[in-house]
Formats: structure tokens, sequence, C-alpha cells
């Protein structure tokens, strides 16, 4: 029965989450999150 439920549970939230972080690269550990510009990238900007 565990077994059963946790393999309901892998394929219905983690094969999912994967295949989302997957496809568009929002993981931290990916190389196109790395590769984008950052807040140091960009100068700092005070409207007064």
């Amino acid at each position: 029965m565990l077994s059963l439920v946790s393999s309901i549970f892998y394929i219905l939230l983690f094969l999912p989450v994967w295949a989302f972080r997957r496809v568009f690269g929002v993981s931290r550990f990916e190389r196109r999150f790395h590769a984008r510009k950052s807040t140091w990238d960009s100068p700092v900007r005070f409207d007064t």
C-alpha cells in the first residue's frame, strides 16, 4: 500500500515539477539561470 501511495505521489507531484523546471530552466542550478543578468549587472539609480 505504501509503495502504491508513494508511486502516485511521485507521478502526480514530482514528475510535473521536474518537467516544468527542465523545460523553462527556472532552477537555480541550471546554466540558463546563471547566464541571466543579475542585479549586480545594472547600475543603481535613485529617482529624486
